[in-house]
């Protein structure tokens, strides 16, 4: 029986990564604007008006933010990313990096919270 739960348990071990396990996936991002009412599309997306909060997944390189609204400028937002401090958990098991990379969770938001002035045509 215990033979049989290791036999289980190792690739899930083995297969982990800290920032993987010990933190989320997706960070929550809140998109403002003036005038609200703005379209919000991210990586060409639409996801909603403003207000919005929504689930943004974790990954390496950040998703770019577009906030739309007729008769105003398009706002492109560069989400900005910073790395896990969780994931220096792997200096004990190396191969916790490579598995959190590929998931995404080696970076997390910097910022939570965008406002966005969109300007008239």
């Amino acid at each position: 029986m215990k033979l049989r739960n290791l036999f289980f348990l190792t690739p899930v071990i083995v297969l982990a990564g800290c920032a993987t396990v010990f933190t989320p996936s997706h960070d929550p991002v809140t998109i403002n604007s003036v005038p609200g009412g703005a379209a919000v599309f991210m990586d060409g997306n639409r996801v909603g008006k403003t207000p919005l909060t929504f689930p943004v997944k974790r990954q390496l390189t950040p998703p770019r933010i577009e906030v739309k609204n007729e008769g105003y400028h398009t706002q492109t937002i560069l989400m900005q990313n910073q790395f896990n401090g969780v994931a220096l958990l792997n200096i004990f098991f190396w191969p916790g990096f490579i598995v959190d990379a590929a998931t995404g969770t080696l970076m997390k938001a910097s910022q939570f919270t965008y406002e966005v002035e969109l300007e008239a045509k």
